[in-house]
């Protein structure tokens, strides 16, 4: 199984896909949050137009170290989380499978699981690796620019960095849940390329078509139950989207919002940005069911003997 991983892990490193995730993540994005503060700082900063020193506001979230590295985790990768696991499934399993390489891997007759477990293992090791790296390149871009760009300017909020550093480890262990969905559909559809687009789109199709399921539970509408058939509806609308996947899988954006939430003071948008650690361990604990769920139906599809269609 070790084998395996390696051996996997070893063939991402000359993928340029990988490679231009990690640029995206790591240089792209912070270099543009970075272009924007600097341009408010320079052209708009200390003028009339800045009276309430809202451009060290906005240059204290997109101009620091802490900043930064917040912001790739509830920003960036809430965007590409689920398309960067799809690739990575897809070039683990789809790939071989588009290519009819898994009738020259099985012909030596190696255990399934160990196959199978290396090749989840490799996929864990890459989204990482992939975290890592696009977390501390975001925070030394942030970093650099703090103290060259923008005269060392202090974060509005306290910089929580253990905080962020649990979030970004929690993070990876939810990327288990669509890297395994990856997995399942890249077993069950032949082509590459569709099986990845199955895997982005089919989790918010679906969840969609729940969400509209729950206008059934209305009942016909009249005078007297117009109010609680209202409340029924919106109750229903607000609970069922906790058991979804995707609105799962980010565990940053709340945290990250934070620092536009302290100027929002008492309106109703500030709720939005509210933190907790409660939040964060029923997004994971949901998380790690669809992973199980999604796991053993792979393993399921894998179990039969013949998989070489």
């Amino acid at each position: 199984m070790i084998g395996v991983m390696l051996a996997e892990v070893r063939k991402a490193r000359f993928k340029k896909r990988f490679w231009l995730i990690l640029g995206l993540l790591g240089l792209i994005v912070p270099l543009i949050q970075l272009l924007i503060g600097y341009i408010a700082y320079t052209r708009v900063g200390d003028s009339a137009f800045d009276q309430q020193n809202l451009v060290d506001t906005v240059v204290s979230q997109l101009g620091t170290a802490y900043g930064l590295a917040r912001n790739n985790l509830g920003g960036t990768l809430q965007l590409l989380l689920l398309p960067i696991a799809a690739i990575t499934g897809s070039f683990l399993i789809g790939e071989e499978r588009g290519y009819r390489m898994w009738k020259v891997i099985l012909t030596a007759q190696p255990r399934r699981f160990q196959v199978l477990a290396g090749k989840f293992g490799a996929g864990m090791l890459i989204l990482g690796a992939l975290l890592l790296l696009s977390g501390l390149s975001n925070a030394l871009l942030g970093l650099i620019a703090q103290f060259t760009l923008f005269g060392g300017v202090e974060m509005g909020l306290e910089a929580r960095w253990g905080e962020l550093i649990a979030l970004y480890a929690l993070q990876w262990v939810v990327c288990a849940a669509p890297l395994l969905l990856s997995f399942l559909l890249s077993s069950l559809i032949a082509s590459p390329a569709m099986s990845l687009i199955a895997t982005v789109l089919l989790p918010g199709l679906l969840e969609q078509v729940v969400r509209l399921s729950v206008l059934t539970q209305l009942e016909r509408v009249n005078a007297l139950n117009a109010a609680f058939q209202f409340l029924r509806i919106q109750s229903l609308s607000q609970e069922v989207p906790r058991y979804f996947l995707t609105p799962n899988l980010n565990l940053g954006s709340a945290f990250a919002g934070q620092g536009l939430g302290q100027f929002l003071d008492e309106t109703p948008a500030q709720s939005f940005f509210d933190f907790s650690w409660s939040s964060v361990t029923w997004s994971v604990e949901v998380a790690l069911v669809y992973a199980a769920v999604f796991g053993l139906l792979f393993w399921l599809v894998w179990f039969r003997r013949d998989v070489l269609d």
